[in-house]
């Protein structure tokens, strides 16, 4: 966090002649290389002034805040804010950071792809998405993660369920008459079923 003295994109700038691109295109490179995000910034787009009042005055983004996809796991509602200077040409940046919660050795969120085949996972995410408890993109993400594991903590309780009442069934293989045989058969197929959707967890 500071005056990085460049800017990361062409929007960053706000005068006459426009910045070096193959600047930005480094910059870019450097925090794609560093896993950096950039945090945005609320407020004033721009944090440096020159010629104030002038028909050459210039504006641009120096300073700003960079952090790591962990970092912001942690702390989900950053926000990074412009506020006004009183004599310096830069603007002071105020990064906020309300801390979570989190137990100790607790297991990260990790997205399943055999998610995307299970029914009821798209209205999860977009009950959640449309959910107004954080403003912040950060906050929603936080959400949506939370919205996710107790779904999926549901579903594997439904599935230890199913194939509990399948191994009920099951256990009846012994009965031959038509009936029986029909509910074996069909109980046998489910139960293979959720096996392999087991495995797939």
């Amino acid at each position: 966090m500071g005056d990085f003295n460049d800017l990361l994109f062409q929007d960053d700038k706000r005068g006459p002649h426009p910045y070096p691109n193959w600047l930005c295109v480094g910059f870019q490179e450097v925090m794609g290389e560093c896993d950096l995000i950039d945090i945005p910034l609320e407020g004033h787009p721009f944090t440096w002034t020159k010629s104030r009042g002038t028909t050459h005055m210039i504006e641009e983004r120096f300073d700003r805040s960079l952090a790591n996809p962990q970092r912001l796991q942690l702390f989900p509602t950053t926000k990074l804010i412009n506020l006004i200077a009183t004599h310096s040409d830069h603007s002071p940046i105020l990064l906020k950071c309300d801390t979570v919660q989190i137990r100790r050795n607790r297991r990260s969120f990790k997205f399943e792809n055999w998610w995307l085949k299970e029914e009821g996972v798209q209205n999860v995410v977009q009950q959640s998405w449309v959910a107004v408890n954080h403003q912040s993109v950060f906050g929603k993400l936080a959400d949506c993660a939370s919205d996710l594991d107790r779904w999926n903590k549901l579903r594997t309780r439904q599935n230890n369920d199913d194939k509990d009442r399948l191994l009920g069934i099951l256990r009846c293989r012994g009965c031959n008459d038509p009936v029986s045989t029909g509910q074996y058969m069909e109980a046998h197929m489910e139960y293979n079923n959720v096996l392999i959707r087991e495995d797939t967890y």
